[in-house]
């Protein structure tokens, strides 16, 4: 490991001045020269009494851009005072500075042991650190930048695999929560609520309910705003096709469909959103007015070719069609189809000339 007072990016030349020369200071303007400093890497002072104070200039300006505070200090020799104010003037911090994130960088693991990292966690975790971080944001909408990090992340692309760990998080998850059902913890909250000692527990999980739906209809705006992008559509649609490719994916969902209850429960809740006229009429509307669009006519005929590419899917295709009209059955249901079809065509054309 460097020592941390090395230079990353040197050699840092000073100008070839004398005294009684100026120079443009980064910070004061011009400003006399009186001399050169007595450091480890000599550099033009400014001419007055007292301590003497360097000149922010030329390579001085680009070392305190890129070098680490360290550094500064011990090759110009200056305090750690003036490095900061340096660094304030040219809008420097540890987060665009190069220098100090390579220190912080060989820093790390003397500084972070296994030890400290364990503690730490076990400190942060606490129920009253916990509870000073969520008093912090309570009450108080996401901030913009947290918004479009939000934003930005559902954007980029996903590395090779993730529909799969995403899979496997969600699979673990639902087994950490264990098998206890809904109707036994409302009622062992509805016990603890009805308690004297319980009320300020009921306050408290009214408080954090509220804010739980402030932040799920925050999360819902940026969720729709970014699903109507086609680069999140496009990253979800691979991450799906990543998912189903692995037969654990595969297996469990179809498990699930198998199972009738579930297939009950899901009827169930179909039934109930369609029973409302408005959004019945909404998703039929939208889903007719997606199949006239050019494009979908386009992708339909460049499916129904690709089909019919082979003379195996066409003589495949033929087959299913002769035993369909091979059943009198279907063939009569199929002719009753289309003369309730012609029959409403011909209505509404009526209706369109008068």
């Amino acid at each position: 490991m460097a020592a941390a007072n090395s230079f990353i990016a040197g050699p840092y030349v000073a100008p070839s001045v004398r005294a009684g020369d100026v120079l443009s200071d980064a910070i004061d303007g011009d400003v006399e020269v009186g001399g050169y400093s007595d450091g480890p890497l000599p550099w033009p002072r400014r001419k007055k009494s007292g301590r003497h104070s360097l000149i922010l200039c030329d390579d001085l300006v680009r070392a305190v851009k890129t070098e680490s505070g360290e550094a500064i200090q011990y090759w110009f020799g200056v305090s750690a005072v003036t490095v900061w104010k340096w660094r304030v003037a040219l809008d420097v911090d540890r987060q665009n500075n190069a220098g100090t994130q390579k220190l912080y960088r060989d820093l790390k693991p003397s500084k972070l042991t296994p030890k400290r990292t364990a503690k730490g966690r076990e400190t942060i975790a606490s129920t009253d650190a916990v509870e000073r971080m969520a008093a912090t944001k309570r009450g108080k909408p996401a901030h913009p930048n947290t918004k479009a990090a939000l934003l930005t992340a559902a954007k980029a692309p996903k590395p090779e695999g993730w529909g799969k760990r995403a899979n496997q998080w969600m699979r673990d998850g639902k087994k950490s929560r264990g098998s206890k059902s809904v109707s036994d913890s409302g009622a062992i909250t509805r016990a603890v609520f009805s308690t004297e000692s319980g009320e300020h527990l009921r306050e408290a999980y009214t408080e954090a309910y509220e804010r739980a739906a402030e932040l799920h209809t925050e999360a819902s705006e940026i969720l729709r705003a970014a699903a109507r992008d086609p680069e999140v559509r496009t990253a979800r649609s691979r991450a799906m096709k990543e998912a189903w490719a692995d037969p654990d994916v595969r297996n469990a969902r179809l498990e699930g469909i198998r199972d009738e209850s579930k297939r009950n429960a899901m009827s169930d809740r179909m039934k109930q959103v369609y029973s409302d006229p408005e959004i019945r009429a909404k998703m039929i509307a939208a889903t007719t007015a997606g199949k006239r669009t050019p494009e979908a006519r386009a992708k339909r005929s460049k499916i129904q070719k690709e089909k019919l590419a082979t003379p195996e899917a066409r003589e495949k295709l033929k087959a299913a069609a002769t035993r369909r009209f091979s059943d009198m059955g279907a063939r009569a249901a199929m002719s009753a189809k289309l003369k309730a079809y012609h029959a409403k065509k011909k209505d509404s054309d009526i209706k369109k000339k008068k």
